[in-house]
């Protein structure tokens, strides 16, 4: 019967290899030894008679998780085969949770199989145990012999309960841990029933699936494993001179004393190997405590905290998440054994489970038990997940991350003593990624120090630049203005003082006098209406009032008023009008004064008598409008420059052409404003294309 410890919320069961001599049974414990415990951490216990060294009895404490709130460990047992060890059989028997019976599958042994089977059924009566109730799965074994018989016939003398059976090749490990599987989640179930412990049927198939996932992750077994192993020898105690005992007696006392000395030898090797894992966690917990000190470079710590988890833990998965400074969400800093950490990547039903993590005090369990459904999450991404624990990374009482370590089924169940192995571990974590983080804002608020007083640099230098430029520009437009508006009032003025000094001139003379002063007044004007309009399209002060218009009749107005710059350098105009044209959405009044603008100065660059060709198109969805002249054209370098206020090509007192620079400008603000575009064209000796393309309404 299984013993259960309150005080340590623990169940110890029982589970016996019975069956015939020679039959396979030491064997098939060895096997289950090797797949639950490849490494050797344990050891097989063998007690022996004084005698002949049969080797009757093996004691194999496993740790299977876990059964509502109570940790579940198995020992297994096997029962000397031989008429003469009775006593013994009945003595290991008592108590049992679940039996394998393991019968020699060849003709030879027919009638040692049923003996044995009835020998089962007897002892357990006499242990109390009734045949019907005890778990109960059979194991055929050495089914490669040439006269194995068949498992049906087998069955009819020896499944009479119809229990799961399985056909065994205990050297090979052939079916023997699937035997094993079913006899201890059937015993589970049992012991749930028997204790009246909810959600037996829940315990039985998880013990199953861990067993499953064990056995799949078991390394391949040698042959030599059939026969060698870790096998500890421990001997009989032989009666005391002068006692007078029965036989019967001084069995069951030797037999209580060999089994009281395994069990106490197990114990002993079980503390061992803890202590020894404590000291590993604590050698492990220096090194990644020293590691993470000694550096300031974040992921220099995260690799250190992570490599001492997997180190002492002896495990291959580990992660370290930490909060985004920009939005908060927790973020892979370091991943260990996984490609991406399962509870982040894009695991959105894990992920709601973080803040419940990151809440909690202390490093936190994630199983079958909770939280809800974070396990299943995991597994979705990540099948071989066990267990896993999640220690807060804690600073000033604010949680910045979290350190995982995940727990596969090879891996160690995690107890009371891992889970303050990763608390400590995570309180030094989280001091030596604070200061990381700390060092790292300082670098930080230096490099954009340096970067800010840099870029004030820049921008000193480029204001400067800027002055210099608007110094030239002001100097430039004073030089233009000065002659361009000079010029007119030196004409006007010359004009006055004839007519005042000289009253008697003749009238046909003072009418030219007085064209003269009207020309200069209108071109004066005109310079200075220029500088006004500009300066209120710069301002944003001017809102267009747009109706439809055709394209040609914008045109042919323009023409109009632009007439007199043509007659006055005798220039033809050839108008050449696509027919057909939709209209376009404008200010008749501004974009006229752009299309003023681009006629004269084809005018006033062309040569003397020559010719200036002015066409409306449609260009895709709108309309374009091109005025070429035969000029000396313009440099490809300095056609954009042409568009800058008051900038004109050539020196001011010599080869410069009237005008103060504000035509351009004004007419690309004006096409700006309608959605438009304008644009020079053409090179030196091949004249000049102004365009203009504007959209259709």
């Amino acid at each position: 019967m299984s013993v259960v410890n309150l005080r340590e919320k623990s169940i110890l069961a029982k589970v016996v290899y019975y069956g015939p001599p020679l039959g396979g049974k030491t064997t098939s414990l060895q096997h289950v030894h090797h797949v639950m415990d490849p490494e050797r951490r344990t050891n097989l216990i063998s007690l022996n008679t004084d005698r002949d060294r049969t080797l009757f009895f093996d004691f194999l404490p496993l740790n299977l998780g876990r059964i509502g709130d109570f940790s579940l460990r198995i020992q297994g047992f096997t029962v000397p085969g031989q008429v003469k060890y009775l006593l013994t059989r009945r003595y290991v028997l008592r108590g049992a949770d679940a039996v394998v019976f393991v019968a020699d599958s060849r003709e030879s042994q027919r009638e040692s199989n049923l003996a044995s089977l009835r020998d089962l059924r007897e002892n357990l009566g006499v242990n109390g145990l009734e045949w019907g109730s005890v778990p109960l799965v059979l194991a055929y074994n050495k089914r490669d012999e040439p006269d194995a018989m068949p498992a049906e016939a087998m069955d009819r003398e020896l499944n009479e309960r119809g229990v799961p059976r399985f056909e065994t090749v205990a050297t090979e490990g052939r079916g023997v841990f699937e035997a094993f599987t079913a006899a201890s989640s059937s015993m589970v179930d049992s012991i749930c029933t028997q204790y009246r412990i909810s959600g037996g049927r829940e315990a039985a198939e998880a013990v199953r699936a861990c067993l499953d996932r064990i056995r799949k992750a078991a390394p391949p077994r040698r042959t030599a494993d059939a026969k060698a192993g870790s096998v500890v020898m421990v001997e009989s105690a032989g009666a005391a001179a002068g006692q007078e005992l029965s036989t019967e007696q001084l069995l069951e006392r030797a037999l209580a004393t060999n089994m009281r000395v395994a069990e106490l030898l197990a114990e002993v090797q079980e503390a061992r190997t803890a202590l020894q894992a404590r000291v590993d966690e604590l050698q492990a917990l220096s090194r990644a405590s020293s590691a993470a000190a000694s550096t300031l470079d974040e992921d220099r710590v995260v690799a250190a905290v992570i490599e001492g988890a997997a180190t002492a833990l002896r495990v291959q998965h580990a992660s370290i998440l930490l909060r985004d400074a920009a939005d908060g969400a927790l973020r892979e800093r370091g991943v260990h054994g996984f490609l991406y950490d399962p509870l982040v990547s894009g695991n959105a039903a894990a992920s709601g489970a973080l803040d419940g993590l990151l809440a909690a005090t202390g490093p936190a369990r994630i199983d079958e038990d909770g939280p809800p459904g974070v396990l299943a999450a995991i597994r979705a991404r990540e099948p071989t997940v066990r267990i896993a624990i999640a220690a807060p990374l804690r600073v000033r009482d604010e949680a910045r991350g979290l350190l995982l370590v995940y727990f596969t089924a090879t891996a160690a169940d995690p107890g009371p003593p891992t889970v303050r192995f990763l608390s400590a571990l995570a309180s030094a974590a989280s001091v030596a990624l604070e200061n990381a983080r700390l060092h790292g804002t300082l670098e930080r608020f230096n490099r954009e120090l340096e970067a800010k007083v840099a870029e004030r640099t820049r921008e000193l230098e480029r204001a400067l630049q800027e002055l210099r430029q608007l110094d030239q520009m002001k100097e430039d437009f004073l030089s233009t203005m000065s002659h361009e508006l000079m010029t007119p009032l030196a004409g006007i003025r010359s004009s006055v003082e004839i007519l005042l000094n000289y009253p008697d001139t003749d009238p046909k003379e003072q009418s030219e006098f007085l064209r003269g002063i009207q020309h200069e007044s209108v071109r004066l004007t005109a310079r200075l209406q220029d500088i006004l309009d500009l300066s209120a399209l710069d301002a944003g002060r001017v809102r267009l009032s747009r109706k439809p218009m055709a394209p040609r009749e914008l045109v042919q107005q323009a023409i109009e008023r632009t007439r007199p710059a043509f007659e006055e350098r005798g220039v033809r105009l050839n108008f050449w009008p696509q027919t057909g044209l939709p209209k376009v959405p404008c200010d008749a009044r501004w974009l006229g004064r752009a299309l003023d603008h681009l006629l004269e100065n084809a005018a006033k660059f062309s040569p003397l008598k020559g010719e200036v060709d002015a066409t409306v198109e449609k260009d895709g969805a709108g309309v374009r409008i091109s005025v070429r002249d035969r000029g000396p054209g313009i440099p490809p370098g300095e056609r954009d420059s042409l568009f800058d206020r008051f900038k004109q090509i050539g020196q001011v007192l010599t080869d410069k052409n009237p005008g103060i620079g504000a035509g351009l400008p004004l007419a690309r603000r004006v096409l700006e404003l309608h959605g438009g575009e304008i644009g020079l064209d053409g090179g030196p000796g091949r004249g000049t294309v102004a365009w203009v393309r504007l959209p259709a309404g």
